[in-house]
């Protein structure tokens, strides 16, 4: 009997393992997506809009004693061409190039795992992001901007600028916080529109040199600042 017993405890262990190796293997397989495809265009006109930036996040699911997480692991940028069409290629990465959470992290599990946004100067996002299904093409509405220099600025640091920061690297988005801060510049000329600009330069300086440089960089500005003033 207790060879039996033995013998019903090692089948029921098998198959238990069988059962659950497609899930641990799928935590441990290198991580993918693309491509993905769409347009963006005027959402009054309907006429392309070239040149905007396409930012898209790939979104997974992470298991937690205070409840599910759904981060951000990878981000991509692309740019409308002059049909307002974008394109993003596929792309694939192992779990181990990644933070240590890549690799407790499930991806096929989210009906919607792809957010798309998008920016161009004096444009806004009709809704952001816009979330999509894989190998479903985009459609992105974007309205012309009404407002005053200090309301766009903050639009831009937030809820835009919160809405594309990534739980992943965010020096794919150094090109976009560029863009972002040309323009905060160009426009920018009161003392609270300049303030608002250098939050824009700091998340600039974050992805491009890390936070405790960007931190000293604008810490250096605000001295500059302070003793132009006493001048």
């Amino acid at each position: 009997m207790q060879n039996v017993k033995l013998i019903v405890i090692a089948i029921l262990a098998v198959f238990g393992a069988i059962e659950f190796f497609p899930v641990l293997m799928s935590n441990y397989a290198p991580l993918s997506g693309g491509p993905v495809h769409g347009v963006v265009s005027d959402a009054k006109s309907n006429e392309p809009l070239a040149g905007a930036i396409i930012i898209v996040h790939w979104i997974g699911h992470l298991s937690g004693s205070h409840g599910p997480r759904y981060p951000c692991y990878y981000i991509a940028l692309a740019r409308s061409d002059e049909n307002g069409v974008f394109d993003v290629p596929k792309w694939k990465l192992s779990r181990d190039d990644g933070p240590r959470w890549y690799r407790g992290m499930t991806t096929d599990n989210i009906e919607e795992p792809i957010e798309t946004l998008a920016y161009k100067p004096g444009y806004f996002l009709e809704r952001s992001p816009v979330t999509s299904a894989v190998n479903k093409d985009v459609s992105l509405k974007m309205e012309p901007f009404v407002g005053s220099v200090q309301k766009r600025l903050g639009y831009l640091v937030s809820p835009f600028g919160r809405h594309v920061m990534c739980d992943a690297d965010d020096k794919a988005l150094i090109p976009l916080y560029q863009a972002m801060y040309d323009e905060a510049k160009a426009s920018a000329t009161t003392a609270e529109e300049l303030k608002t600009a250098n939050y824009l330069l700091v998340a600039l300086e974050t992805a491009q040199y890390g936070n405790e440089e960007a931190l000293t960089r604008s810490g250096a500005r605000e001295l500059d600042r302070i003793k132009s003033l006493k001048k």
